[in-house]
């Protein structure tokens, strides 16, 4: 897959569920890409995590620089993608 093809990707975050500051960034993260989050999604799972699942197209250098941003922030429990080619 090159840089400049077309991508489908989703992405899936699990946090501890006490880390506000890690909703925060993934906000402040989800708008400044608002051109290629198609939507994000929000859910508890057994009261000790939180999962938020991107929904994202766009460049596949875009896309790679949007799971970049996520994977640097701090005290991310775990971080899974799938990115598929629509070219």
């Amino acid at each position: 897959m090159d840089l400049d093809d077309r991508v489908f990707a989703t992405i899936i975050v699990i946090s501890e569920f006490d880390r506000h500051d890690i909703d925060k960034k993934l906000s402040k993260l989800r708008h400044g890409f608002n051109l290629l989050v198609l939507e994000d999604i929000h859910r508890h799972v057994e009261e000790k995590y939180c999962v938020e699942i991107f929904h994202a197209e766009g460049k596949n250098s875009e896309i790679t620089n949007l799971i970049g941003r996520i994977r640097g922030i701090k005290g991310i429990y775990q971080l899974k993608y799938a990115i598929i080619s629509l070219t």
